[in-house]
């Protein structure tokens, strides 16, 4: 009988394009999924100054084991005051808008922490009853989910930004759905030491190959385990969801170009191990 490897070898190739490719489908369904969960902890923080312009931020909803919290950018939390709101999305898809005081602990947001370069500020929450509710279950991201390497994430990683730019789902209709808006990027650069956009002061960034838009600032970026493609060759990688940093605002010139730049995220946990330590300190000289 006559053999045929020439045969044998195209099974070979036909099995792992299939494989591959059915790889490619679970990836994807799994990061949609990822992304539907995701939209459920960020959430838009807004306040109507007294000639009746709206500010708009982002922020997520994040749990250690001390304490919950909303994470944003500093610049975002500057604007907040007594009479800010907060709008969430329901689980049937709605908007779900009360004033940020009713959760926050610092009323009037004067000790929120901040790190003392970067541009992030975390708001502890209040253990009361309204967080308890059905409404607020699995909304908070886990600690362990925010990356703690001081290193940009590699170019080809697919990085995808969940928030609300321009207030749009705010602006547009409140009674009907009501949906943060996800953004796809990638990483264009190492970290470098930029000056911060609003105190000028220098920080470490990363730059992505995208702008941010007015709105997004203080939302995460998140790594949710897409394949890589270097050197014409792709590479499967677990699917999970990694906080990699925090939107801080946009780098242009007067050309018209334009790049993100974005806050690591080992400086939100910076922020919130420097918080948690003076907390149990105070705690032990009670």
């Amino acid at each position: 009988m006559k053999k045929y490897p020439c045969k044998s070898k195209l099974r070979i190739v036909i099995f792992t394009f299939i494989l591959t490719l059915l790889q490619l489908c679970t990836h994807h369904q799994i990061e949609a999924d990822i992304l539907e969960n995701l939209s459920y902890t960020v959430v838009l923080l807004h306040s109507t100054k007294s000639d009746g312009t709206l500010t708009v931020g982002t922020g997520f909803f994040l749990a250690t084991d001390l304490f919950l919290y909303i994470i944003t950018a500093e610049h975002v939390a500057q604007t907040l005051t007594s009479q800010s709101q907060i709008t969430i999305r329901t689980k049937e898809g709605k908007s779900l808008t009360f004033p940020l005081n009713d959760i926050v602990q610092d009323k009037e947001g004067n000790n929120w922490p901040t790190h003392k370069e970067a541009d992030v500020t975390i708001l502890p929450l209040k253990d009361n009853e309204k967080l308890s509710t059905e409404e607020f279950k699995n909304r908070f991201l886990p600690i362990s989910l925010i990356l703690k390497d001081k290193a940009a994430p590699l170019r080809a990683t697919t990085l995808t930004v969940i928030g609300f730019p321009l207030g749009l789902p705010l602006v547009i209709n409140t009674n009907d759905s009501f949906s943060p808006i996800s953004r796809e990027t990638k990483p264009a650069s190492d970290l470098l030491i930029l000056p911060r956009f609003d105190t000028k002061k220098p920080a470490k960034f990363f730059l992505t190959q995208d702008p941010s838009i007015g709105g997004f600032s203080g939302a995460p970026i998140v790594d949710t385990g897409l394949p890589l493609q270097i050197d014409n060759a792709m590479y499967l990688r677990p699917s999970m969801a990694l906080v990699v940093g925090l939107v801080h605002g946009t780098l242009s010139d007067d050309t018209g170009g334009k790049m993100g730049a974005i806050v690591p995220s080992y400086y939100i946990l910076e922020t919130i191990e420097q918080f948690e330590e003076q907390f149990k300190t105070k705690s032990i000289h009670k």
